[in-house]
């Protein structure tokens, strides 16, 4: 029955991802920025505790690792860096590098702070 809810799971993270591969703003990949964002984000919610009234350890598992592993994904970011240097738009790969990861890890933190016990 775990690989049932982790291939559903996987499925649903991925169908999310492909719809918003059409974002993008001056060949920049909205889309990816905003899937790895908000994975991010969610991750650091579930790492949190926030959500354990939801989720017994199996499903939290299978939600953090098929879902928002599918949700996010370095492969999808890091061809999209490759494909700016490849045409030389250095600056544009440059730009998608500081974006990435600074908004994913600022997502994950923020969401681990703000909904942390500690935080309240």
């Amino acid at each position: 029955m775990f690989y049932v809810y982790f291939g559903l799971f996987a499925a649903l993270g991925a169908a999310l991802r492909y719809s918003m591969q059409g974002l993008s703003i001056q060949s920049f990949s909205a889309g990816n920025l905003i899937a790895n964002t908000l994975g991010s984000f969610l991750l650091g919610a579930l790492a949190s505790g926030v959500l354990d009234k939801y989720f017994t350890s199996f499903p939290k598992a299978v939600f953090a690792i098929a879902f928002l592993g599918a949700l996010t994904t370095f492969s999808s970011y890091s061809l999209e860096v490759v494909e700016f240097l490849r045409q030389d738009k250095w600056s544009q790969a440059l730009i998608c590098i500081i974006c990435h990861n600074l908004l994913s890890i600022s997502a994950c933190y923020i969401a681990l702070k703000h909904f942390s016990p500690s935080a309240a």
